[in-house]
């Protein structure tokens, strides 16, 4: 089931007022948060690199659900660190606002306002980062889901296999258990139980 994703929003670049009687951040303090926005960057690159190592644990095991408690847990971390790089953005966006253009050549104002687009592109590269290894995954474990009920129900159709994919784990644990019954091994599960087999329905939606 499609869900709304919290990494899909950007961080909305506008013209910036010269005009402001709000006081702005010097220099100095106005760079510090800069590097603890980088800090966060580097945080949330391990987090979506993390998920990919454990997205591919989940596809090549026989037991998905082994790993599924610690990809929830990057998932919640990956998703505050967005969350915070977002609000630390928008932070710096709204004091260059603040700060008057000079009209010199390396104003303060064009300083902030390049480190500002530089921070925002970085984070943006990571969210489609993020959300082109989210499809690729999701797209893997279909087509691996597909693949594995064919096995045992190799007359299954579209609406059938639709069915399954999309979580009725019912109609998977029927028809393992189905087949089992028949005393034909089942592929890299040869040992397992029926519940063991149909874990693969308990992966990351």
């Amino acid at each position: 089931m499609a869900q709304q994703n919290p990494y899909a929003q950007d961080v909305e670049m506008h013209a910036y007022p010269t005009h402001n009687p709000i006081i702005a951040l010097p220099l100095p303090d106005f760079l510090t948060r800069v590097q603890n926005t980088r800090v966060q960057l580097r945080t949330l690159t391990t987090e979506i690199q993390r998920l990919a190592t454990l997205h591919q644990r989940a596809l090549s095991s026989a037991t998905p659900d082994a790993v599924q408690q610690e990809t929830d847990a990057v998932h919640a971390s990956a998703q505050n660190s967005t969350r915070l790089i977002r609000e630390s953005i928008q932070n710096l966006k709204e004091d260059t606002e603040n700060t008057p253009e000079t009209g010199a050549g390396n104003s303060l104002f064009q300083q902030k306002r390049a480190h500002v687009e530089t921070l925002a592109r970085e984070f943006q590269g990571l969210v489609r980062k993020f959300l082109d290894g989210e499809r690729a995954y999701k797209a893997r474990r279909r087509d691996a889901i597909v693949r594995q009920y064919r096995v045992v129900n190799p007359d299954a159709d579209e609406a059938e296999l639709r069915e399954v994919v999309e979580g009725n784990g019912n109609v998977f644990q029927n028809a393992v258990c189905s087949f089992r019954s028949s005393k034909l091994p089942l592929p890299n599960s040869a040992h397992a139980p029926c519940d063991v087999v149909t874990s693969d329905m308990g992966g990351q939606q």
